[in-house]
């Protein structure tokens, strides 16, 4: 055809058909190579959070829960004494396992917990150690006069049922149910028997 313009012709040997797929070979291994890296850095992160939640690394540096509102409903700290800090920082912390299933005898606030053992596993954290007991929590820390005087931080204890949950604040609590694990309920959950300061 007449004034027509040549794009693509022989290629004699097929070296350049070669080159292009070697070309996009190579491009497709390098994608692949930095998935993966993203991939094994998702994991090491997710081992680091989980090591962090078992073993505790003490209180300086924790984070705010990443539940929405339920991490703002919990007050500042004012001009109030560290211990009142102190529970605060617990019961924000306790705020990140919302959803870790109930699991009778466990202590693992990723894997699963029981009421008692989710308060130990929490307290575990800033380097408290608690009873893998609701009844024997009852005497941890010290008493506080009424639930009007609670903090965020303290334990709720129950007797009918037996249990023991995390004040929040504002009449609510943190804690771990049978039938929905760790979650938000009001602190009338039970007969109280006891309020008890850890900080």
């Amino acid at each position: 055809m007449k004034g027509a313009v040549k794009v693509w012709g022989p290629d004699p040997g097929g070296r350049l058909s070669a080159a292009v797929l070697l070309g996009a070979a190579v491009c497709c291994l390098a994608m692949i190579a930095v998935q993966v890296s993203w991939i094994d850095y998702a994991r090491q992160s997710r081992r680091e959070s989980e090591s962090e939640a078992e073993q505790g690394s003490g209180a300086a540096g924790v984070p705010e829960a990443g539940q929405g509102s339920e991490a703002a409903a919990i007050p500042e700290a004012g001009p109030e004494s560290e211990s009142g800090t102190l529970g605060e920082a617990a019961a924000r912390y306790a705020l990140r396992f919302l959803g870790t299933p109930y699991v009778w005898g466990g202590d693992s606030l990723t894997e699963g917990v029981d009421c008692s053992g989710f308060v130990m596993s929490v307290y575990r954290h800033f380097q408290v150690s608690l009873p893998h007991s609701a009844e024997e929590d009852r005497e941890a820390g010290y008493e506080v006069d009424g639930l009007e005087n609670a903090q965020p931080g303290d334990l709720i204890c129950y007797d009918d049922p037996g249990h023991v949950a995390i004040y929040l604040g504002e009449g609510r609590i943190v804690h771990a149910t049978l039938s929905e694990g760790v979650c938000i309920s009001g602190v009338d959950f039970g007969e109280i028997s006891a309020v008890r300061r850890i900080f």
